[in-house]
This record gives structure tokens, C-alpha cells and sequence, in this order.
């Protein structure tokens, strides 16, 4: 079981390596954060239980008054499990689909 941990872990940090993206934890860790700590664009934890990860959302607030981005992190409930390799391949599709989109970038459709 740790086995299938580890080797979850490694594509996911792979994943992380080849694409610029943040990722915090180790695969000894109980829980992961993938995605920057911007409030403007997507970041998730993953918390292992047992023999399996449970992905959350992160909910990130930004404390407008001080003009600091204030980085409590409150979770969504459970919206994904990944069981294996090919469920981590799947969420991490839809995580850098979801990544690329985020509010605040420019407007492509302008030259």
C-alpha cells in the first residue's frame, strides 16, 4: 500500500516538475497541496487516508482592506478520490485544464 503512495506521489510531483506548477508535501507526507498559493487560480489538497487520496478544494480569501492576499486555507468537502495511477492522471488533467483558466489573467482575444 505504501507503495502505491509513493509511486502516486512521483507523478504527481513529475507532473508538478514539468509544468511549473507548485506542489508542497513529500510522499511521506499525509497531505499534499498542488497549485500556487495565488487566490486567483485553483489549488487543492490531498489528504491520504488509509489506502487512498481524498481531494479537497482549497478556499483561499483575499483580505482586500490591507492589500495582502491573507492565505487561510479553508477546504471544500471531498470532491475526488484517486485510488490509482490512472485516477491521479485523470485529476491532474483536470487540474491543469482548470489551472490555465483562472480569473485575473489578460484577455487572449486581444492583440
Amino acid at each position: 500500500m505504501m507503495i502505491r503512495k509513493k509511486q502516486m506521489y512521483f507523478v504527481m510531483k513529475k507532473f508538478a516538475q514539468d509544468n511549473e506548477v507548485a506542489l508542497s508535501g513529500n510522499s511521506e507526507s499525509s497531505m499534499i497541496f498542488i497549485g500556487p498559493e495565488n487566490t486567483h487560480t485553483v489549488q487543492f489538497q490531498l489528504q491520504w487516508s488509509n489506502d487512498h487520496y481524498i481531494v479537497y478544494l482549497v478556499l483561499k480569501s483575499e483580505n482586500r482592506k490591507r492589500k495582502i492576499i491573507d492565505l487561510k486555507r479553508r477546504k471544500s468537502q471531498a470532491i475526488a478520490s484517486l485510488w490509482n495511477i490512472s485516477d491521479v492522471v485523470q485529476f491532474l488533467g483536470a487540474f491543469y485544464s482548470l489551472y490555465w483558466l483562472s480569473a485575473k489573467r489578460d484577455n487572449p482575444n486581444l492583440e
